[in-house]
């Protein structure tokens, strides 16, 4: 698990605007698990609205395979 989805997991907006400053959008959007899940995934799923319009602002995205 990224950085990125552990903050996520914790609700930490701030922490998570800090990470998205240094990371790459490869790291961001890095898949973790048996289901493949991204920050995106995680944020959505968890109902982190502020977070997802935050990743989604930074131009991070869902790949549907």
């Amino acid at each position: 698990m990224s950085p990125v989805v552990a903050a996520v997991h914790s609700n930490e907006l701030r922490a998570v605007r800090l990470l998205l400053e240094n990371a790459t959008a490869a790291e961001v959007n890095m898949r973790f698990g048996t289901r493949k899940m991204t920050a995106l995934h995680v944020a959505a799923g968890e109902g982190r609205d502020e977070i997802c319009e935050t990743l989604l602002s930074k131009g991070l995205f869902c790949i549907f395979e």
